[in-house]
């Protein structure tokens, strides 16, 4: 059976991934696809496969970020319909439910947001299976579901998938010139999801690399969007002990 695996975001890349070793070791084949954002593509070009890259994150308002659904669309029905698979397993994931339903393609999807209202509402309707970690309250999970779908719960979380199959390497910390146990990772809140609060913070960009600097350490920066990139670049020009980490897995 050839199963279809599509990511959004890094960490969907780096579970999906995963993934998809069992199901080779089961003896299914896989077809994994992404879009282009942030470390996507290369979280799951680490673990061995060459994904194909359809469409990429719109940084702009709602009409922007439907014109990339949209063509997104188009390129994953290309896609499918040159390779056929049997099931789709992705996180909420507007395009390929839509693509995935209306080619009749089973889906079963993750989910750890049900915060996310905008990407489940419109793709956990579509799912065939839900799956979650029973730390989740079922029903914030349910009130999305078509009452012919089926919710599978189980013990754990999904971070512990790859928490447990990695170890950790010296030089991916010597080759940005960086000492041992003298560095904070700075990874800035993603204010451009639908779900994440219009409100404010009560600390800028630069409070927490300041204050990070302060204690004595360095501040590893990951960014998420363009601004974030631009604004590691300034606080590095005035002056800041910043490590930037932007096309890196």
């Amino acid at each position: 059976m050839l199963v279809w695996l599509d990511a959004l975001t890094s960490k969907q890349g780096t579970l999906l991934s995963l993934i998809a070793k069992e199901l080779i070791r089961l003896g299914h084949d896989v077809l994994v696809t992404c879009r282009r954002y942030e470390f996507t593509e290369k979280s799951i070009l680490r673990w061995g496969f060459n994904p194909i890259v359809v469409g990429e994150y719109a940084e702009g308002g709602p009409t922007s970020k439907v014109l990339a659904d949209i063509h997104r669309m188009e390129g994953l029905l290309k896609v499918i319909d040159r390779y056929k698979p049997s099931v789709l397993v992705a996180y909420p994931n507007p395009p390929a439910a839509r693509v995935a339903f209306g080619v009749g393609i089973k889906y079963i999807a993750l989910t750890d947001s049900p915060h996310a209202t905008i990407p489940s509402r419109l793709s956990l309707p579509l799912a065939d299976v839900v799956i979650a970690s029973n730390c989740i309250p079922s029903h914030l999970i349910s009130r999305y579901l078509f009452n012919e779908s089926r919710l599978i719960q189980y013990n754990g979380v999904d971070e512990l998938a790859w928490i447990l199959r990695t170890r950790p390497k010296l030089d991916e910390v010597t080759r940005f010139n960086l000492t041992p146990y003298k560095y904070v990772v700075y990874r800035p809140h993603e204010y451009r999801a639908t779900y994440y609060p219009a409100s404010k913070l009560g600390f800028s960009y630069e409070d927490v690399v300041k204050t990070i600097n302060n204690l004595g350490f360095t501040a590893v920066v990951i960014p998420r969007y363009s601004d974030q990139v631009r604004k590691a670049l300034e606080l590095m020009r005035l002056g800041y002990d910043v490590r930037l980490i932007w096309g890196e897995c």
